[in-house]
């Protein structure tokens, strides 16, 4: 048995997809002038971790390992049990642009 669509039901198909591309949209829109608000309103480095998350990629582009929280040293390590994925990449876009620590 074949099941016939009627031109009816493939138009609210493709107004339901629209909608919801329509939302994402929105959704992504409202995200990006949040952050670029948060960014602009905090500065450079004064997010609550931005520092945390800078020495983490700091010692993996200068020291070539993952760091180790040593807490009373180094205040900054707590950020130290992150996966490291996103900071093999950072430090790596760092290493290549030659950044410097602030």
């Amino acid at each position: 048995m074949k099941f016939q669509t009627n031109r009816s039901q493939e138009r609210r198909v493709d107004s339901h997809a629209r909608l919801i591309q329509w939302n994402a949209l929105v959704v992504a829109g409202l995200f990006l002038v949040l952050a670029i608000s948060y960014a602009f309103k905090n500065g450079l480095g004064n997010a609550p971790d931005e520092r945390a998350h800078a020495e983490y990629i700091f010692t993996l582009s200068q020291n070539g390992h993952l760091p180790i929280w040593d807490w009373p040293q180094s205040p900054y390590s707590y950020e130290s049990f992150q996966p490291p994925l996103y900071y093999l990449a950072a430090s790596t876009i760092f290493s290549i642009s030659r950044g410097t620590t602030y």
